[in-house]
């Protein structure tokens, strides 16, 4: 398991920091490849489901993401016991 991401983490992305991008993108991780290699990498392809800006799921979409961007926003994760609805 990667420390830095997992699966059911959500991520906010700038449009700078995932390949192909065009604005904004929230992206809660499906997988996270074993190969993800987050201290030497540049970019990391990751695989999720879109959400929509009210938190509704979009579509599944796999995204070449800019490891910096991971680093420096932490992904959004519920604490241990709260159950999402």
């Amino acid at each position: 398991m990667n420390p830095l991401l997992r699966v059911g983490d959500v991520l906010t992305l700038q449009h700078r920091d995932w390949a192909v991008g065009d604005g904004t993108l929230r992206l809660k991780v499906t997988h996270v490849p074993r190969y993800a290699n987050f201290l030497t990498s540049t970019w990391v392809t990751l695989h999720g489901l879109e959400l929509a800006p009210d938190g509704r799921p979009m579509r599944e979409r796999c995204v070449l993401v800019r490891v910096q961007a991971v680093r420096d926003n932490p992904p959004a994760r519920l604490e241990p016991g709260v159950r999402e609805l």
